[in-house]
């Protein structure tokens, strides 16, 4: 009988439930994301050659973090799904922070591989890591990065949203996109529209 195996938990999808009027917003408002991608945590591969050498290793009793950093627009936790294929261990998006043009998304990007540049150099291992990914190394703080992130952006005056506030942004326009609908005599913008030019007035 052959041994079946369980099929590996589907990425999380943070805006599968999302209500329609939610999506709605989000669809007008249309912002772009970096997506911070890590290792589920510090690991250590070994190469082996032909003879039983070892032809390279990543990490070792330390241990490396490989970390990457994708740029996306859409709702779908693209990160998760372009770069967890590694065999051994998961890559999943740990945090999304988004911005409302994709010229200023790519301005934080930018800055965020400078930062993360900084702490490989730092931290991270003397290994060179394939397909643009870092070590950070064993003792890295997402929680703590996250919020570095976030304070470059308002460094670099970008308005930008983690996604529990994005969530809560989007909510706080659907509810006036409502209120403005049910007074609306129709006009050249959406009741949608309307709410997201006031939201950005204030």
């Amino acid at each position: 009988m052959p041994l079946e195996l369980p099929s590996p938990p589907a990425a999380d999808e943070p805006t599968k439930d999302w209500p329609r009027r939610r999506i709605q917003v989000f669809d007008v408002l249309s912002p772009y994301n970096v997506s911070f991608v890590m290792a589920e945590g510090p690991v250590s591969v070994t190469l082996w050659g032909p003879r039983n050498e070892v032809v390279r290793r990543y990490g070792h009793n330390r241990a490396c973090w490989p970390v990457t950093i994708g740029r996306f627009g859409g709702r779908s936790d693209s990160g998760s799904k372009k770069y967890d294929t590694n065999p051994f261990y998961r890559m999943r998006t740990r945090f999304r922070i988004w911005a409302r043009t994709k010229f200023e998304r790519d301005r934080l990007a930018d800055s965020i591989v400078d930062l993360i540049a900084e702490r490989a150099e730092e931290y991270g291992g003397v290994a060179e890591l394939l397909h643009g990914h870092r070590d950070v190394g064993p003792d890295f703080s997402p929680e703590l990065f996250e919020l570095e992130c976030h304070d470059i952006a308002r460094r670099l005056g970008i308005m930008a949203w983690d996604d529990a506030a994005l969530v809560a942004f989007l909510d706080r326009v659907a509810d006036e996109a409502a209120r403005l609908a049910a007074k609306a005599r129709g006009g050249k913008h959406s009741p949608v529209e309307v709410a997201l030019g006031k939201a950005f007035d204030r």
